[in-house]
């Protein structure tokens, strides 16, 4: 006789599998970037397009959950010699993060400008929300492999941070983990020089 399948029960099974996967493709990246193994291809990059490539990416995301995505950009922003799809793969994270974790009907602001670093400027990347924000303590540890904020719920692994902060260390950068320049909420930025 043929075995009948429970349908919900299969598409946990395949839940489950896909989150191993990702998990599992998401650590290999993160040894290949901490062991310099990670190939990078910096080549001449438009902030302004890099944002709206993300944006299209995460627009899906940010309508299933009813958040605005709304965009301050600089003008005239020179372009950044960085590994786009690096980059990219980082603002996209950032996103999906601020989508996820802000309430229905908050907003996500991508924006990108210069600043005077030292005797040089540096171009800047930032998302930031109008979410409920993460209390100062847990701020440094977002950024570590696994580490996931208390009472966070979803299906994350608590790795897309690290593959981040990882990738930001790679460009000779680092990660901000800020408060949101208005009322509450949190701002992540990342400063590229080049």
């Amino acid at each position: 006789a043929p075995i009948a399948l429970d349908h919900d029960l299969l598409q946990v099974g395949i839940r489950s599998t896909r989150q191993l996967s990702r998990m599992v493709e998401s650590l290999l990246d993160i040894q290949r970037l901490e062991e310099g193994k990670a190939v990078l291809d910096p080549k001449p990059t438009s902030l302004h397009n890099l944002l709206a490539n993300a944006a299209q990416l995460v627009q899906p995301l940010a309508a299933e959950f009813k958040q605005r995505l709304t965009f301050e950009l600089a003008d005239n922003l020179p372009f950044v010699s960085c590994d786009a799809d690096m980059i990219l793969r980082v603002v996209t994270n950032l996103m999906e993060n601020a989508v996820k974790y802000t309430p229905p009907g908050g907003r996500v602001t991508l924006r990108c400008g210069t600043q005077a670093r030292g005797d040089d400027t540096c171009s800047f990347l930032e998302v930031e929300d109008n979410g409920p924000g993460v209390p100062l303590p847990e701020r440094e540890r977002m950024l570590e492999r696994f580490y996931r904020v208390p009472g966070t719920t979803g299906e994350g692994t608590g790795l897309g941070l690290a593959i981040a902060s990882e990738i930001a260390r790679v460009h000779h950068s680092h990660l901000q983990v800020l408060d949101a320049r208005e009322g509450q909420g949190l701002r992540v930025r990342l400063e590229l020089v080049g």
